[in-house]
């Protein structure tokens, strides 16, 4: 299979997915959720990560996929929230990239499909759209194409990856994060005043 290449818009920043294939894709949905959105206004990209109903494209995969090919130094990482993931963008051009979590010891990565990213046959390489998440927050309701799917269906194969790479050592490969488990950029925290001005921004747009 080819590998798939994923780019800021800018281009000052790529990184190569290896060996992707459908099986290897974990998860791909849609999420309404008001944190993705937050994190599209707050680099003022909504264009590049949101739908019309304020919803964000997401693949999940394993992260020792992940190669940084060029611009690791522009990588940034926002936490909007002490409990919230860590989402990564470039910061030559404000790209939303992929999310994580803070720590690799569960290993997953989020990338984020911006529209028109992918060609026809990276689409299939990615497999079918499973479902839509957090359908409350999107506006003017989902999308009624996408179906709920139970979130155990969801949460079961995510764990089953990442115990895989856990026992494997496979976690340690993790282009975001150093060899002995830091992110490589320092997160960028906001305070809850901050997230609430952006979950307003969210409401008014």
């Amino acid at each position: 299979m080819p590998d798939l290449a994923v780019t800021c818009t800018c281009n000052a920043f790529s990184a190569t997915l290896r060996g992707l294939t459908p099986k290897r894709v974990i998860n791909r949905l849609v999420c309404y959720c008001r944190d993705c959105q937050a994190f599209a206004h707050h680099l003022h990209r909504q264009s590049d990560a949101l739908d019309g109903r304020g919803g964000t494209r997401l693949f999940q995969t394993q992260p020792h996929r992940v190669e940084i090919a060029r611009g690791r130094e522009q990588l940034a990482t926002l936490r909007l929230s002490n409990r919230g993931p860590l989402r990564w963008f470039a910061t030559c051009c404000n790209t939303p990239l992929c999310n994580t979590l803070p720590t690799r010891l569960i290993a997953f990565v989020s990338l984020i499909e911006r529209p028109g990213q992918f060609t026809h046959d990276e689409q299939a390489t990615l497999g079918p759209v499973r479902g839509a998440v957090f359908h409350k927050e999107a506006k003017d309701g989902p999308d009624p194409a996408l179906p709920t799917p139970n979130p155990y269906l969801l949460l079961g194969p995510t764990l089953g990856h990442a115990l895989g790479a856990f026992v494997t050592g496979r976690y340690k490969r993790n282009a975001f994060f150093t060899s002995d488990g830091r992110p490589i950029a320092e997160p960028i925290h906001l305070t809850a005043e901050e997230r609430s001005m952006l979950h307003e921004r969210v409401r008014a747009a």
